[in-house]
């Protein structure tokens, strides 16, 4: 099959169901209209779609042996989007770019169900909620998604803005890991020109805020290194008042695991060791979680062939410093993660997640051909040599 023209036959479908979801963003496990308007899509194509952890949306194609599963997450994530864009959403904000993915997975699944008979096993489509929150699968998992069918690999893609319009795979190590965390001072209120009859919450935050980057710095070798960063303190309501709560939040991150557990553990040890040397008292709350998400080697080297075999460029993907909740699924079975060039063609360059970032749609063919083309070859065999 020509999969690269036929994605291309249907690339108004896919940026109208692109731009459908991108003017009504939806984040976490709040998608419900995401979900049932792709079931809608899915039953136009033929398929049986079912609800697993509420939102999440699975339908098949295919029959039998073996099973593969492809993944796109649906959720936006919060704040007021700023590109321009005729189709700019009023709430929320699609500057992740799953709003792509999950347009082009319904473009592989009606170019699938329209080859139906040709497959040699079954394909698992996955849509599925609070990817941002770093829950969605876990939730998904939970609910019996590697199960009847159980899939044997499992397959995603995700956007870039900063890369040329291209597919980028490499084997190993895509993603680190992730744990966002929050830390609650409790000190004790006074009048600010009486310091010495309170504990400062405000004081010992920042001493906390200070302390915890020399983790890193002289605790952990710099190959295996980590990044702590601290994005939000809060503390008091008064200029002459001194707080006695204190709220920092913060992400742990890393592409060793090993070094993470260890950050991890001296987090927790610092804050207390720091609130309690100035009279005070913290609470380490952990408020997620994901792991690296690592390449199969094999199944790496497959996707190169198979995309390349279906006309559609490919080079060499670096690591990416952020985190996927497809971790989880890639600790289960084996997995290949896929970047995908979206730079667009004129203007100023935003990173994922800027309210001003612009995505280039042209690019989707390449994804869901892609897609089409792992399934056609994984299931013959024949690019595994």
């Amino acid at each position: 099959m020509n999969w690269l023209e036929e994605a291309k036959a249907i690339e108004k479908d896919i940026v109208a169901w692109r731009r459908h979801i991108h003017a009504h963003a939806e984040v976490g496990f709040c998608v419900e209209n995401t979900a049932a308007f792709v079931e809608e899509k899915l039953k136009d194509f033929g398929y049986a779609s079912q609800r697993l952890a509420e939102v999440g949306v699975v339908a098949t194609v295919g029959e039998g042996e073996p099973v593969i599963l492809f993944r796109a997450d649906m959720d936006a994530i919060p704040g007021k989007e700023a590109s321009g864009v005729s189709f700019q959403s009023e709430e929320n904000m699609h500057m992740c770019g799953h709003d792509m993915h999950t347009a082009m997975l319904l473009g592989a699944a009606k170019l699938l169900k329209a080859h139906e008979s040709e497959l040699k096993g079954t394909v698992k489509l996955v849509f599925q909620p609070a990817e941002e929150l770093l829950a969605g699968a876990k939730s998904l998992i939970d609910a019996g998604l590697l199960e009847n069918p159980a899939p044997e690999a499992a397959f995603m893609i995700h956007v870039n803005t900063m890369d040329e319009p291209a597919l980028y795979i490499k084997p190993g190590i895509m993603t680190t890991t992730n744990n966002n965390f929050r830390i609650t001072v409790k000190g004790k209120s006074a009048h600010g020109a009486m310091p010495q009859l309170g504990v400062d919450a405000t004081y010992i935050g920042a001493a906390i805020v200070m302390a915890l980057p020399e983790i890193v710095a002289r605790e952990v070798a710099f190959d295996r290194s980590a990044v702590i960063t601290t994005g939000h303190f809060e503390a008091g309501d008064a200029p002459n008042s001194i707080p006695d709560v204190a709220i920092i939040e913060g992400t742990l991150r890393s592409f060793n695991e090993d070094t993470h557990a260890y950050v991890k553990k001296r987090l927790v040890e610092v804050a207390k060791g720091v609130a309690e040397t100035y009279r005070g008292a913290e609470e380490v709350e952990f408020l997620s979680e994901a792991y690296i998400v690592n390449n199969d080697p094999e199944l790496a080297a497959f996707v190169r062939k198979a995309a390349e075999a279906a006309g559609i460029p490919v080079k060499e993907a670096e690591a990416v410093q952020a985190s996927e909740d497809f971790s989880y699924i890639a600790r289960e079975i084996p997995t290949a993660m896929m970047m995908l060039g979206v730079k667009p063609d004129a203007g100023e360059v935003y990173p994922l997640h800027n309210q001003h970032a612009v995505f280039n749609e042209d690019s989707m063919v390449y994804g869901v051909s892609t897609f089409c083309a792992i399934a056609e070859n994984y299931f013959r065999r024949s690019l595994w040599q």
